[in-house]
């Protein structure tokens, strides 16, 4: 009998850490949309960035390619973006050449 109360337990953790999962872990567009930015961000900036001044021309660019009077605003996700400059970041300094000059070859390699 004590067991049902453990079982209940289990599967109402369990449901509400796929619905936590769901929460803070971006769709295929919304993957793409932050990979675009990123892709913007590099592409029309020559500067060598840190990880950090990386993140936030990304997060600020985001965040500005929204008009403020718009009903729904899309959600920044901070894991992913990091994600994926570490992920560009990772790449040989030729392929981050490539990436600046060219938005189609960057958006190719962030999906590698």
């Amino acid at each position: 009998m004590s067991k049902l109360p453990l079982f209940i337990t289990g599967i109402c953790f369990a449901v509400l850490s796929l619905i936590y999962l769901c929460i803070i872990t971006p769709n295929k567009d919304e993957k793409a949309v932050h990979q675009a930015t990123l892709c913007n961000v590099i592409g029309h900036n020559p500067a060598v960035f840190t990880t950090d001044e990386l993140f936030e021309q990304v997060k600020f660019t985001y965040g500005n390619s929204t008009p403020s009077y718009a009903y729904h605003k899309p959600k920044f996700y901070q894991n992913y973006t990091q994600h994926m400059i570490d992920d560009y970041l990772k790449l040989t300094p030729e392929q981050q050449t490539r990436a600046k000059a060219d938005y189609q070859t960057c958006r190719d390699l962030l999906n590698q």
